[in-house]
């Protein structure tokens, strides 16, 4: 976990770089915004008749999250830049945390010089995820067809799994995320927002998840929602 958040320093880093470098260029253009709240995953983590795992990254529950993005203004309506952000979320014998890096793409319905501009947006990111299962014991039911498979006739009504600690690094798992929300002007260089959005990683298919868990599928989603600030690089009165 200390190397994901050794990754999330320099990212961010590089970004407040970049933005000292640009900002005499750029003006009004060239926003940051800074954001927490929370992430929760999506899903059910089931098992098999056999009690292996059928989707290790379901039943995640609510985690903190946060994250900077770094955006320049096209026009009033669209803006394009890089964000970057952060989570760690837990369940039962298991703990993630996820960093991830991309381009952002944003419409905004009404125009930037607008009091509450609400707007869509979208990412394509790479994600770089530590996950963590504890070892651990759990007893499925199958159904009463199932047989060991020495004998048709012979009856199993449970079975115990004793699963073994595993320790998964994940680096450069492409994803998306989608968002949705609105800026509220709180003056001239500074502005409130709430965001809504959806993250997919795609695990699913991964070699290292699939040499761990074999019968482990589909991807790792996500819900979050977020509340932060953004402000202008410069003092200037006029956006453009």
């Amino acid at each position: 976990m200390r190397a994901l958040f050794n990754r999330f320093l320099l990212t961010l880093t590089i970004i407040c770089v970049f933005a000292t470098q640009a900002y005499c260029q750029l003006g009004k253009k060239l926003t940051v915004g800074l954001y927490a709240g929370l992430g929760s995953g999506m899903g059910t983590e089931k098992f098999s008749e056999n009690g292996l795992s059928q989707n290790v990254f379901g039943s995640f529950g609510a985690g903190g999250s946060g994250g900077i993005n770094l955006m320049y203004s096209k026009s009033k309506r669209i803006e394009f830049g890089l964000d970057v952000h952060g989570m760690a979320v837990s369940k039962k014998n298991a703990n993630l945390g996820l960093f991830s890096v991309g381009p952002q793409i944003q419409f905004n319905l009404l125009p930037s010089d607008k009091n509450i501009v609400p707007y869509l947006a979208g990412s394509i990111n790479v994600s770089f995820i530590e996950f963590g299962q504890k070892a651990n014991s759990n007893t499925v039911y199958p159904s009463n067809s199932y047989s060991s498979g020495s004998s048709a006739d012979v009856s199993v009504t449970s079975i115990q799994n004793q699963n073994n600690a595993v320790t998964l690094g994940l680096n450069g798992v492409l994803g998306y995320k989608l968002n949705a929300g609105a800026n509220i002007k709180l003056n001239s260089h500074l502005w409130g927002f709430a965001e809504a959005g959806y993250n997919s990683v795609f695990v699913n298919g991964n070699s290292t998840v699939k040499n761990n868990f074999p019968d482990s599928k589909g991807n790792f989603n996500y819900v979050s929602l977020m509340l932060g600030i953004k402000f202008n690089l410069l003092k200037s009165t006029g956006l453009y």
